[in-house]
């Protein structure tokens, strides 16, 4: 019988006292019950325009949870099950909490239980490129029958001009007759200007952390409307909170004062005036937020609009120059700006060239 050397035994004997005391270990641990799940859930509207007090309230919860400090057994779950109506204003803001919520805190997201999610909202945020901003696989490749996105979402923390022009070239490669409109490019480049600019003030303390001086942007066909719809979002300040530090502020209090006297305007009243005071200054002094480039770009469609959510307040600035103005309780969380422009308007010339 071939004896084993001493050196080796003794390792041999270390090794199996060790996977014994491995398996007392195993036997005697008193195993963790599954972690404290925190559940969010969507209300079934989620709209600004249709269910505003509902969708600010859940979008809070959202970050209040997300952004609250928790044990390491503690889970957070946003429960979208619920939801029947997405709009895709709210999607873009939503896919901003959830990349602010991956960011933040430094965590692979997975999906689940998407196949309980309604169709739309499924269909939705996959086309809108969602789960690919959050490095996840989208959960069906299927259209809506409502929208049909031409720019998928894009983030990014400076200004980029390349992204933006990328943009336009998704545009013009679904829409016939889509040209490289300067407007339009201008009004894009002044927003995100204004979400890198404006929008993240040194001195102002948010409720919720950023993630960053970021900006969101996307596009999309309204095909009910032949609307071509494109959104820049950004989880700043609000333009109401950075007026007071614009170098045209003087004549944006002026046009406010005028109207009003003494009394605290509130968020509407601000944004209106300003969009005023930026359309009727056209010196390059007096260009404030880029509120005159913006409102440019719906100018020569009918039904087109500029939507700016920001602060508290709301405003719509149509093509005939006529502003809605509207005030709510709580803010979305920034700013959310809108372009909305009919299709038709960007085959307008080429249509103009033939007749002739």
């Amino acid at each position: 019988m071939k004896r084993v050397a001493p050196s080796r035994f003794a390792r041999i004997v270390a090794v199996g006292k060790k996977r014994w005391k491995r398996r007392l270990r195993r036997k005697g641990r008193v195993r963790q019950p599954p972690g404290e799940e925190i559940r969010v859930s969507a209300p079934e509207v989620l709209s600004f325009q249709q269910a505003f007090g509902p969708t600010v309230a859940f979008l809070d919860e959202f970050r209040d949870a997300v952004l609250v400090r928790r044990s390491r057994l503690q889970r957070l779950y946003i429960d979208l099950k619920p939801i029947k109506t997405l709009s895709v204003p709210v999607a873009i803001v939503l896919a901003a909490e959830f990349h602010r919520w991956k960011l933040m805190r430094n965590v692979g997201l997975r999906v689940r239980e998407s196949h309980l999610w309604a169709p739309t909202v499924r269909n939705l945020l996959s086309d809108l490129g969602v789960f690919e901003l959050l490095d996840i696989k989208p959960v069906t490749d299927e259209i809506g029958e409502d929208n049909f996105t031409l720019a998928r979402l894009m983030s990014g923390q400076t200004t980029d001009g390349e992204k933006i022009a990328m943009v336009q070239e998704r545009f013009r490669s679904v829409l016939d007759g889509f040209t490289n409109n300067p407007e339009m490019f201008a009004g894009l480049m002044e927003a995100a200007e204004n979400a890198i600019a404006h929008a993240y003030p040194a001195d102002y303390v948010p409720r919720h952390a950023f993630a960053g001086h970021r900006w969101w942007a996307a596009g999309c066909l309204d095909m009910k409307r032949a609307a071509l719809r494109f959104f820049v979002f950004d989880q700043g300040a609000g333009i109401p909170h950075t007026l007071p530090s614009a170098t045209f502020y003087e004549h944006v209090r002026a046009r406010i004062s005028s109207a009003f006297g003494d009394m605290f305007p509130n968020d509407s009243v601000m944004l209106k005036a300003a969009l005023e005071v930026g359309r009727t200054r056209t010196g390059e002094d007096h260009r404030g937020l880029g509120l005159q480039r913006m409102s440019e770009v719906v100018t020569g469609s009918p039904d087109g609009y500029l939507r700016i959510l920001s602060g508290r307040g709301e405003i719509v600035y149509h093509a005939d120059e006529t502003i809605e103005a509207r005030d709510h309780d709580r803010s979305i969380g920034g700013t959310l700006i809108e372009w909305n422009v009919s299709a038709d308007v960007f085959r307008s010339q080429e249509d103009h060239d033939e007749d002739h």
